[in-house]
């Protein structure tokens, strides 16, 4: 029980530590709540119109720097915030919006290619259920989709794994390296709670990967966890 729970904890952290670094490649991103503050890119600053959007309206990101954001819509829902009189946006036109407006709102990554880091620390090992400490050091490339208010990223990775070996000889533990690939899922609710599994196998090769009980078998990860990342995935 104990190494269970260990397990879990260090997993959970790896997952924020990988989660903070990923990025996205393309796609598009979804605001879950009405939003307002949209100035169209080549409107003079003094007499600019504000505009508003929707929720479950899509955009993608142009440009983001420290001060504005300029995006454009590829999807727009009606809908404004309560109070709200402003004109709705449309797709003709670039829009621009402060970068701190903009994260005080609600939105995620919807649809596109994301990547990053992925830290495995601890293993379920199926052939004889027994949590393993092999970790692994690899990196993922996943499709992030989103439905209503979750979002899934179905994922491969591939890495180095850090594997003790107990030569047959001398009996000594000695670390080697090996080749490790997965696959697996993380999903994530409108609240920023992650829940993630893994599938994954290890390959040591040569003598050490025939006496090495755990060669090409699978392992399993799973993780509960909180993301640290902002609104935006």
């Amino acid at each position: 029980m104990r190494n269970g729970l260990l397990f879990v904890a260090t997993f959970v952290l790896s997952l924020a530590t990988a989660n903070a670094s990923a990025g996205a490649l393309s796609g598009q991103y979804k605001l879950l709540v009405p939003m307002t503050g949209f100035q169209r890119y080549n409107c003079d600053q003094d007499s600019c119109t504000s505009f508003a959007a929707g929720s479950g309206s899509r955009f993608i990101v142009l440009e983001q720097g420290d001060e504005r954001m300029i995006i454009a819509f590829k999807e727009i829902r009606p809908g404004k915030p309560d109070g709200c009189t402003d004109t709705a946006v449309d797709k003709t036109n670039l829009y621009r919006i402060s970068t701190a407006t903009m994260r005080s709102f609600c939105y995620r990554y919807a649809l596109g290619l994301e990547h990053g880091p992925l830290v495995v620390p601890f293993k379920l090992r199926a052939r004889n259920r027994t949590i393993t400490g092999e970790s692994t050091l690899g990196y993922y490339l996943g499709l992030r989709l989103s439905w209503f208010e979750v979002s899934a990223a179905p994922f491969i990775s591939g890495g180095l794994a850090l594997i003790p070996v107990s030569d047959v000889n001398s009996g000594q533990t000695e670390n080697r390296t090996g080749v490790s690939c997965s696959f697996g899922t993380i999903v994530e609710t409108s609240q920023r709670l992650q829940l993630a599994v893994v599938v994954g196998w290890d390959f040591l090769g040569g003598d050490a990967g025939r006496h090495w009980e755990f060669e090409g078998n699978p392992w399993y990860s799973f993780a509960i966890g909180f993301s640290f990342t902002g609104r935006k995935n």
